[in-house]
């Protein structure tokens, strides 16, 4: 059985993850989603909660790593490419 390598390109995409992080860049953060700061590689940071209760609106990040670390950003933050970037970890 031949693959096309346009099949090809397709299962590497799917594999590695890539169109999932495009999709995600371009909404707004959402529980659950998982960060990284564009300044520290390594550390992935997941979105615990949004305060709406005051202006402006932020974001509790606890660290996938180690649960007891966690810090409040505001959501602009957040939303921001040059601060944080969305991420997937592939389990």
């Amino acid at each position: 059985m031949a693959i096309s390598l346009v099949e090809i390109g397709r299962l590497f995409r799917k594999i590695i993850g890539v169109g999932r992080i495009e999709e995600m860049e371009n909404s707004p953060p959402e529980i659950g989603q998982l960060f990284c700061k564009t300044d520290s590689h390594g550390i992935v940071w997941t979105l615990d909660s949004i305060s709406e209760f005051a202006e402006p609106v932020h974001g509790r990040l606890t660290r996938l790593d180690d649960p007891t670390t966690s810090i409040t950003v505001s959501i602009n933050v957040l939303s921001d490419p040059r601060r944080f970037r969305k991420t997937v970890v592939e389990r």
